[in-house]
């Protein structure tokens, strides 16, 4: 297996303003977004997947104008998102018993040739790059000023990891659980290839993967198991120690539960927190994002 970096330098490689690649003019991905809606008619057979599925199927292919910012919660929407090309779908599961994997692709009008798979979160569930979710836009560590990779030309792509609800009952199915364990990276990889390939009629020059927290542990899975399928990894606050962080969590609330802080304490650490350490990353929106710098004097 070739060398691989995996670290967090490698952001102003993965989400840089690259030049287009050579070969990928503008008429080029002009006339893939023309064809937007033609990619509902394309399927990805199983023989073209590293992995055992029964191939992947498009449910809807949709031209999406240029997003402008909007409020959230978590501030993930505070730049517009560039006009792209929706794609979203399933990959059947050789256990007709077992969910599908969900995926969707967002493909930009000036593509750089370049492919980003995005990590998810927690338990996943979610599509992580699916319409109004974090990674359809910015993900961590990009700043918050940043371009969001889609606007700088990178084709990206995610999945919900092969179930659809946060909780674990998904765990039951073998392969269902197979899937959260790394499998589904290397399929929803796979798929999101040839989709982009067959959308602009040439394969991605460059592919990176990139995730946070849970999704950083993808990152970690995706070097490990399937490092020659990429060409860099960032790995943001990776969880690693996966069962005894869950462990920890569990002690921990049970001495909360038996009463070491009661709701009024909790809410004052909370809020002296806000207070001492939110303006830090310089947005005061109640996040504090610069959370390792924060020196907040919870004895007093």
């Amino acid at each position: 297996m070739r060398s691989i970096p995996v670290v967090a330098a490698l952001v102003g490689l993965a989400l840089c303003s690259c030049a287009t690649a050579p070969g990928t003019g503008a008429g080029d991905t002009r006339l893939a977004l023309q064809r937007c809606g033609e990619l509902k008619d394309f399927n990805v057979a199983a023989t073209a997947i590293g992995l055992p599925t029964r191939g992947a199927s498009i449910a809807s292919a949709e031209r999406m104008p240029e997003l402008a910012p909007y409020p959230d919660p978590d501030g993930e929407h505070l730049l517009p998102t560039a006009a792209r090309c929706v794609v979203q779908g399933t990959i059947a599961s050789v256990d007709p018993a077992a969910p599908p994997i969900r995926f969707a692709l967002n493909l930009p009008e000036s593509w750089n040739g370049r492919a980003l798979q995005s990590g998810g979160g927690g338990l996943n569930g979610v599509v992580v790059t699916a319409p109004n979710n974090k990674a359809s836009g910015r993900f961590d560590p990009i700043p918050l000023d940043r371009p969001y990779p889609v606007t700088l030309g990178y084709a990206t792509f995610g999945s919900d990891s092969g179930h659809q609800t946060p909780d674990i009952q998904f765990m039951a199915s073998d392969e269902a659980l197979r899937n959260w364990g790394g499998d589904e990276l290397k399929k929803t990889r796979d798929v999101a290839l040839a989709i982009i390939r067959a959308a602009y009629g040439r394969p991605a020059t460059h592919v990176f993967f990139s995730g946070e927290s849970a999704g950083g542990r993808e990152t970690m899975i995706a070097a490990q198991r399937f490092g020659d399928d990429y060409d860099g990894f960032i790995a943001t606050s990776p969880v690693l120690a996966w069962n005894t962080i869950h462990l920890a969590d569990n002690h921990l609330r049970d001495k909360l539960i038996q009463g070491w802080l009661d709701t009024s304490a909790i809410r004052l650490l909370a809020e002296r927190t806000r207070a001492s350490c939110d303006a830090a990353d310089g947005l005061k929106d109640g996040v504090i994002a610069r959370y390792l710098e924060c020196r907040n004097d919870v004895a007093a």
